[in-house]
């Protein structure tokens, strides 16, 4: 699966990163000493090489080729991963501005060290402003890259800028000069849709996927403080009718995204429920191989679900996960919930490195948050540069990983058919999906709302199977022991009291 670059250097970020191979966006180095000038300037190549690509990358300095962790601690000097010492040694062979963002990490009594390359956000390639080059141990100079050079990544290697790449250097930067290029118009529809609120006279505003988060979400405020949701009507018959192969189509879901969590931020539940209905329709369309746009409307269920935790739309959350879908049409085997069906033909197709280190949806699920602030009202800024620590402040994260603990309860209460959900939180610090635990036991109209069909008991079944399912995937990972170890102390009780001692 390809990298989410979103940022971030925490250990739950090391962790989802080690379970990938390298490639474009990820490159693994045993060991870089600083002090030398070859891996000085090799180091800098690498670092410009994966900016250069956009959006950027990570480097993990002590990792095998293979993703493993190799140094002792002790044995990496991680002074010389200094933020600030790393950014000036860049500048110092650059024409352009390149950040980096690096962060060091014990793991299994190894040192690693994460780094995240920022791409220059001119979108135009930064080329080497001077010869790096270094003495052989013949006492030969060799030179790794001259003035004027411009490097990048093509796969897992470093490579000279050819013809080929400038559509996919360009591609970004002509999408921005499109969205400039609207930027005056939606603007102005923004305006007049605040304009219309209040005014007299009913007049709607349509609702596009091309527009700009912000005019559509302002004119779909409009509509609804007008009393008409024609136009919002109109918008989700067209995105069921997008194509699924088409450029539009992502840009659909974004929208049909917005539509359901602006529902519930305005407390209008019924437009969150077609919303969802939209989505679930969409990917039933869809053919049953097309697993990497299955992918993409259940990455952004996710973007739902954790707004639905954040909301306490409990019942958005039950509808959002109990959809059956087929395996196949030839085959008599129904998935409880499409999710599951959609996580699995996306790791069969090898979208996702494998269910058994699975952090899945989650990253792409946040970093599409994070690019929409209209899929977040709530949450008006994240912080992508959360620390290590267990109080390290996400809540997004926290939400998205609440929610997947909750839709893995609900499949195994009411689930109907087969197959188990599986707990992609078990790739990230339990205490991010223990709140969510906690209040189901703790909260009985929670449980009347999340899970309507189960008694109490089959409520604390459950949250068990759950709960081992989670602990048992952590363990496979290359985290430390106290991943997820036991349940919170009101939830173990919850279970004691109505299932008795599971020790």
């Amino acid at each position: 699966m390809a990298v989410t670059v979103d940022g971030r250097t925490d250990m739950e970020k090391l962790i989802e990163l080690l379970g990938e191979p390298e490639q474009e966006h990820l490159d693994f180095k045993e060991d870089v000493d600083l002090s030398k000038s070859e891996d000085k300037v090799k180091f800098v190549k690498d670092v410009v090489a994966m900016s250069n690509c956009p959006p950027g990358g990570y480097l993990l300095i002590g990792v095998s080729d293979s993703g493993g962790p190799v140094k002792p601690i002790g044995t990496l000097d991680c002074e010389q991963f200094d933020g600030a010492r790393l950014n000036d040694l860049i500048r110092n062979y650059t024409e352009g501005q390149i950040q980096i963002i690096p962060q060091s990490h014990e793991i299994n009594e190894k040192k690693v060290v994460l780094i995240y390359t920022h791409h220059e956000g001119s979108g135009l390639p930064v080329p080497m402003n001077k010869l790096g080059q270094y003495k052989n141990d013949k006492g030969k100079d060799v030179v790794c890259f001259r003035p004027g050079e411009v490097w990048l990544r093509e796969g897992a290697q470093n490579v000279l800028l050819r013809w080929s790449h400038w559509d996919m250097l360009l591609r970004g930067r002509d999408q921005r000069i499109r969205e400039e290029a609207r930027a005056d118009i939606n603007s102005l529809i923004a305006e007049l849709s605040k304009a219309l609120r209040g005014g007299p006279g009913n007049i709607s505003i349509p609702l596009t996927a091309d527009m700009a988060d912000e005019a559509f979400v302002e004119s779909m405020i409009t509509n609804l403080e007008i009393g008409s949701d024609l136009r919002i009507g109109q918008f989700l018959a067209s995105a069921i009718a997008t194509d699924g192969n088409t450029d539009a189509f992502c840009q659909s879901l974004d929208k049909l995204t917005i539509v359901a969590v602006q529902a519930l931020a305005l407390g209008v539940p019924d437009i969150t429920k077609r919303a969802v209905d939209t989505l679930i329709k969409i990917y039933r369309q869809l053919d049953h191989d097309a697993a990497a746009q299955k992918l993409e409307v259940i990455v952004r269920a996710y973007v739902i679900g954790a707004a639905a935790v954040r909301y306490r739309a409990w019942g958005v959350i039950r509808d959002l996960v109990l959809h059956p879908s087929s395996a196949h049409p030839s085959l008599n085997y129904v998935y409880s919930s499409w999710i599951r069906e959609g996580q699995v033909k996306a790791s069969r197709s090898e979208l996702f490195p494998g269910d058994s280190r699975g952090s899945l949806m989650i990253p792409s699920a946040r970093l599409l948050a994070i690019e929409h602030a209209a899929m977040r009202p709530d949450l008006p800024s994240v912080d992508t540069s959360a620390d290590d620590g267990y109080d390290s402040s996400d809540r997004l994260l926290d939400s998205l990983c609440q929610f997947d603990i909750l839709y893995c309860l609900v499949v195994a209460a009411e689930g109907r058919h087969h197959g188990e959900a599986y707990p992609a939180s078990s790739a990230f610090r339990q205490e991010r999906a223990n709140p969510a635990l906690s209040l189901v036991v703790s909260n009985a109209e929670v449980r009347r709302e999340l899970l309507p069909e189960s008694n109490d008991a089959q409520v604390a079944q459950a949250i068990h199977e759950v709960f081992e399912l989670a602990k048992n995937q952590s363990m496979q990972l290359q985290v430390p022991d106290d991943w997820w170890w036991n349940p919170p102390w009101d939830v173990e009780n919850f279970i004691e009291k109505y299932q008795g001692d599971r020790s």
